[in-house]
């Protein structure tokens, strides 16, 4: 084996080709711009290993750190790894056979974009394109397989990225130094961080490198974030590198460590035929695109690798401010009416509130409850006497935006649409049903022309300028209609996506909210073509402060919509901390503001005001989480403060939040600030702040506390307590 490294810088970070001279394989590396002195040489042969010399000589691997290349696919009739089938598909027949066909560099300013272009000797085709647009902090990687073979080829695997030559700083295997970081993802229970070492997963490369160990994780759906997020980080202590990888799709989605050797390698995309029942047919001249992949590499932790990842346009709200948002849903639980928002929207004139959703169950409810009733979305003649039209009116007489609930891609049981099957999805010639629920095929036209007169007239002639999309179930493995269940999902989730660029096409300037039982569609797919995602379905539970710090590492904080649920019989104290928790995103309040006293209500507004001053901290900054670790949402116990800074502007917010902190009271949390700052304004007396120089010291009197501190660099301006 003949190894050749082909470096290219992109902004702070280095990309690396590592190329075989006498096969021509291609492998792929990234490490930050300035550890690439710490690179050491791998070694060279298992001379060190007696239990490899003293195997018969034909039976001795010879190479300790073999290429893993740079695109993982598999073809039917493909012979497999030794060990894959069942555990992992790369590594096979197809992929190994990649050779190097072209690779070309194109710069305009700071951008870059590299092509490197491999052919196998069955006529595969990959094109992959590394993107880096000049600014920022990862890289896009566009994938593409052709066929360019006169037979048809099947795909079975087409893998967006790998990432390989892990880690670069150690000659061996690294095996006490590297941690792999995930985030898991439940229902009302979003983004726990899970580190595992390597060891623990048993990635070790065993004595003899004939088999292979891996990991493999994703969902299997149309949930993105069901179980798992899409993205991932892998540490190495020993020189605090960080590799993180960001996947945006929609569907059912895998990544995967492998490791043969002294290496360990990094693979994810569309899932393979294996783990999600998918497959493709590429007819000669064929072209398939896998879903797009973002990379970062950094010296830093968790928060700085995912700040890194978050931090692009394409992530990040495009408003000029981020909208206060106020949701029926805690306050009438599914049965709004024209009574009930003409109510609370003049009650919450005097807030500075933009929109005003009208939740689930405005349709007819003649037949049964709501959950059941989704599909014909015919206004409830009984609700709105006077037409969805006139709600939307109040509440823009009293100076908000009206929005309204949909769950366009399902029909109820009790609904008329249930019954049409040519509309819907079938698996194995039956429709597909989860609970009350079937799903629209979005293959047909005939479903695309129902929801132009269902989804888009009701929103247009009703002048609403905010739609809430819910999806509350998932459809599983996928549909008949193509050549695998899976590739039948892929086919409709893309046209789900077109569908919602229809809506804006058809409703110029409308806030799209995506909600999916809570936090289930929080894929960067999704999220780019929404103006905000829902965080989760923890409404009013003392969790909220946990989960959406947590978020901050999976969502850009200007998309990370928050709920605060506030009451009439809540002490100020509580209030306090469910309001504090809105300075984590996006605000969506609820419950019954309507029905507050003068100081609750003062203290809603309070907050509301001085988020309209500190929302620009949340469009860009970074994110620092400091705190106790949270074993049980439901029971957390310490404290947590969110550090949301701008250094360049000299200003960060402090999101404190104490939670039980047991019968002696009294906790106390230092952070080191980094700068100097000075306490520009600040909500709540529950919590105090003393900042000395870059040291910030805050105290914790109470369980259940919440409190806001807004500081600056320059002068201190006004300080108000409530």
């Amino acid at each position: 084996m003949k190894k050749e490294k082909i470096f290219v810088e992109l902004g702070d970070m280095l990309v690396y080709f590592v190329t075989d001279k006498e096969t021509g394989r291609v492998g792929f590396g990234l490490i930050p711009s300035d550890c690439k002195e710490l690179q050491v040489e791998g070694r060279k042969n298992f001379d060190g290993d007696p239990e490899i010399g003293q195997l018969p000589e034909e039976w001795r691997p010879t190479v300790p750190r073999d290429i893993f290349p740079l695109a993982q696919v598999r073809c039917s009739g493909d012979s497999a790894h030794e060990g894959g089938f069942g555990n992992s598909m790369l590594n096979g027949e197809t992929a190994t056979g990649f050779q190097l066909d072209s690779q070309r560099t194109e710069e305009s300013g700071q951008s870059k974009i590299i092509t490197t272009i491999l052919k196998a000797p069955n006529g595969l085709q990959c094109m992959q394109k590394l993107v880096y647009p000049g600014r920022g902090h990862r890289i896009t990687v566009r994938t593409s397989y052709i066929n360019r073979s006169d037979r048809d080829l099947t795909l079975e695997l087409a893998s967006s990225f790998t990432i390989s030559d892990l880690s670069p700083f150690d000659a061996t295997c690294s095996h006490d130094r590297l941690y792999l970081h995930r985030f898991r993802a439940f229902w009302s229970r979003e983004g726990r961080h899970v580190v595992d070492s390597v060891n623990d997963l048993q990635m070790t490369p065993s004595w003899h490198v004939a088999h292979f160990a891996n990991e493999k994780f994703g969902q299997v759906g149309s949930w993105p974030s069901n179980g798992w997020y899409p993205q991932m980080a892998l540490e190495d202590r020993e020189t605090g590198v960080m590799w993180g990888v960001r996947l945006a799709w929609n569907g059912s989605w895998q990544m995967e460590l492998f490791r043969r050797d002294d290496q360990l390698s990094m693979a994810g995309g569309l899932t393979d035929y294996d783990f999600g029942h998918w497959k493709k047919c590429l007819h000669p001249g064929e072209e398939l695109t896998v879903p797009e992949v973002f990379l970062s590499t950094c010296m830093g932790g968790i928060d700085e690798i995912s700040a890194r990842l978050l931090d692009d346009p394409f992530e990040k709200s495009k408003r000029a401010g981020l909208p206060v948002t106020f949701n029926d849903w805690c306050t009438v639980w599914g049965v709004p009416s024209e009574e009930s928002v003409n109510q609370i929207a003049r009650a919450l004139k005097p807030l500075p509130v933009d929109y005003f959703v009208i939740d689930a169950g405005w349709f007819d409810k003649g037949r049964g409850f709501w959950n059941n009733t989704q599909g014909d979305w015919i206004p409830s003649e009984v609700l709105y006497p006077h037409g969805l039209k006139r709600a939307a009116d109040l509440i823009k007489e009293n100076g908000m935006k009206p929005g309204l609930w949909f769950e366009y891609e399902v029909a109820g049981t009790e609904s008329d649409l249930f019954q049409k099957k040519e509309l819907l999805l079938h698996a194995d010639g039956q429709p597909i049903q989860v609970g009350t629920r079937r799903f629209l095929d979005f293959r047909k036209k005939e479903v695309i022309e129902y929801l132009d007169e269902k989804v888009i007239k009701t929103l247009k002639e009703g002048g609403f300028e905010y739609l809430k999309i819910d999806y509350n179930s998932s459809i599983g493995k996928g549909a008949d209609g193509a050549e695998s269940f899976g590739e039948s999902l892929r086919l409709h989730l893309l046209e789900t996506g077109r569908y919602l660029e229809r809506i804006r096409d058809n409703i110029p300037g409308i806030f799209i909210e995506n909600c999916s039982s809570g936090g289930m569609r929080l894929d960067p797919l999704t999220l780019s073509r929404s103006d905000a995602g829902m965080f989760s379905d923890a409404h009013a539970s003392p969790e909220i402060p946990v989960i959406a710090a947590r978020m901050h590492r999976l969502v850009h904080p200007s998309k990370l919509a928050v709920w605060a649920v506030v009451r009439p019989e809540e002490s100020l104290q509580r209030i306090n901390y469910s309001m504090a928790a809105l300075f984590l995103g996006c605000p969506g309040i609820s419950g019954g503001l309507h029905l507050l006293d003068q100081e609750q209500f003062s203290t809603v507004k309070n907050h509301l005001e001085m988020f309209r001053r500190t929302d620009h901290l949340l469009m860009d900054g970074t994110t620092r989480i400091f705190g106790d670790p949270v074993q049980n949402y439901r029971k957390p116990k310490g404290c947590q403060v969110v550090v949301r800074e701008n250094r360049i502007h000299g200003e960060a917010l402090l999101v404190c939040h104490s939670f039980d902190i047991g019968e002696k009271g009294s906790k106390g949390s230092e952070i080191d600030l980094g700068e100097s700052f000075m306490v520009k304004e600040a909500l709540n007396e529950d919590i105090t702040l003393v900042v000395s120089g870059t040291t910030a010291t805050i105290t914790f009197e109470k369980s259940w506390t919440g409190a806001v501190f807004h500081l600056s660099k320059h002068v201190r301006l006004h300080y108000s307590n409530t």
